[in-house]
């Protein structure tokens, strides 16, 4: 119960893009699945974010000032519009390819997730600074502590609800200046250890 409850909670921060409509039915190994990403590299999910922190940089501002449910609201259909509308990053296929997650660390919560049958969990204030992976790491706190308008990386041990064998997860956050709001989106690589995703901020 205890596995099925945290993959449950997992699905909420990860994305779904990737291979075919069947693909995303089934079971895979954890090297089938990384596979599925290998066409990605971590410079296309800082690039990613990158682009999510102009497009909400716009917005966010504008919502700071409402109440939880309209903040929500607000935030929710600027990420399906961001989605939708044509960039250099636009990936379709699901569920393998990153994905944008907006969220707030000061309260620990998500407030924007594409994916909402899950959103309830993820937006309940303190979700963050609950979650541990299964090595037992608060790799949210970790992110939340270390991030600022550059970006941090960490490396995430944790199920995901497409294989039934935990993965090596890269996890990049990055701040939305002049606001409360973090973005974050992930990679799932056994290419990279924690120290060489960090090293990347740097070697930019």
């Amino acid at each position: 119960m205890k596995k099925e409850l945290l993959i449950t909670a997992l699905v909420v921060i990860f994305s779904f893009g990737g291979a075919s409509a069947q693909d995303a039915k089934e079971k895979h190994t954890a090297q089938q699945i990384y596979d599925f990403f290998a066409q990605y590299s971590p410079n296309d999910v800082v690039e990613y974010a990158a682009e999510a922190v102009k497009y909400f940089g716009k917005i966010a501002p504008n919502s700071v000032t409402l109440s939880v449910k309209e903040e929500e609201q607000v935030m929710g259909k600027a990420l399906k519009e961001f989605n939708e509308k044509p960039r250099k990053y636009q990936w379709s296929h699901l569920p393998f390819t990153p994905s944008i997650v907006v969220q707030r660390c000061d309260e620990g919560r998500v407030v924007a997730h594409p994916i909402p049958d899950f959103f309830p969990i993820m937006s309940q204030k303190g979700f963050i600074k609950k979650y541990k992976d299964v090595k037992g790491r608060k790799i949210g706190v970790i992110l939340c502590q270390e991030t600022n308008e550059k970006g941090a990386w960490a490396l995430q041990h944790q199920w995901w609800p497409l294989t039934d064998e935990p993965l090596d997860m890269g996890f990049f956050m990055i701040r939305i200046p002049g606001t409360p709001y973090e973005i974050q989106s992930f990679y799932p690589t056994q290419k990279y250890s924690e120290a060489q995703l960090k090293k990347l901020i740097f070697d930019e």
